[in-house]
């Protein structure tokens, strides 16, 4: 039997993480049982990758896990690939639960993203995917695959800090941290999928690009991932890739208008609108 790897949507996909508390819990406990928790917050870190190469992000925080944050939070993932670190065995249900307790049943792109087994395309948890579906020795936490990879990660503080922080009225802090979490996870898909699809350029539009949005969109609390190892080679590369599919894109355009002027001035041209003049 031959094994097909998911179909994951490179192009347009969503980080997310999520931070909890479970209210009366025994730190003599250990961690609580998942379907205690409850939702802080959830961060999404939108990703869209558009015509010649250009990615689109947004940085989104829904607080709570009331009827609206769950509604908001399904609508932001639409039917894009969910990137998580370890979110298939902890993010998905809980998020799932969260629906449920409101009884919020006709979320479906939460649904997916829940029920999604563990093969599927819908759902992209890099534990399972770095790990190679635990036939890796050892565990595969974001501090130790992103000091392998020189990437920032746990910049301030973890996820036990986080009671204490809600504790003491500091929620913000709760929602940087979050966002730091998804900036982390960028870094580390950008690394895999790089590597699975065998393209350099996957690697350097996304995380060249991201490090520009990050400073046009004035996420200072994010600077720590924008220090980029050979950022100017990441600079050229995306420069590179970005020329490259333009121009496939216009000598695409050419021979269409060759073969087929008509169908080219109604399907083709409208394409190029806003990239022309």
């Amino acid at each position: 039997m031959t094994y097909s790897p998911p179909s994951y949507n490179w192009g347009h996909f969503v980080v997310l993480d999520l931070e909890t508390i479970v209210p009366g819990a025994d730190p003599e406990e250990g961690f609580p049982a998942w379907p205690r928790h409850e939702i802080v917050c959830t961060s999404m870190l939108l990703a869209d990758r558009e015509r010649y190469n250009e990615w689109h992000f947004d940085l989104v925080t829904v607080d709570g896990d009331s009827e609206d944050a769950i509604r908001t939070i399904d609508q932001l993932i639409g039917k894009r690939t969910v990137v998580t670190l370890g979110g298939r065995n902890f993010d998905a249900p809980v998020l799932g639960m969260a629906a449920m307790r409101c009884q919020v049943f006709d979320c479906d792109n939460i649904a997916r993203f829940w029920s999604s087994p563990r093969f599927g395309a819908a759902h992209a948890d890099l534990v399972e995917l770095f790990g190679n579906y635990g036939a890796v020795r050892g565990g595969c936490s974001m501090k130790e695959l992103s000091r392998a990879l020189d990437v920032s990660a746990k910049v301030n503080c973890d996820g036990g800090d986080v009671a204490t922080m809600m504790a003491a009225g500091e929620i913000e802090k709760v929602r940087r941290y979050c966002e730091q979490d998804c900036a982390s996870t960028l870094h580390l898909w950008a690394h895999w999928a790089a590597m699975r699809q065998g393209d350099p350029a996957y690697y350097a539009t996304l995380l060249y690009q991201f490090d520009e949005y990050v400073w046009a969109a004035e996420h200072n609390h994010l600077a720590d991932f924008t220090h980029l190892p050979r950022r100017d080679e990441l600079c050229r590369r995306s420069a590179q890739a970005v020329a490259k599919a333009g121009a496939e894109a216009v000598e695409i355009r050419e021979h269409l208008n060759w073969v087929d002027p008509q169908r080219c001035a109604r399907i083709v041209e409208p394409a190029f609108e806003d990239y022309d003049g």
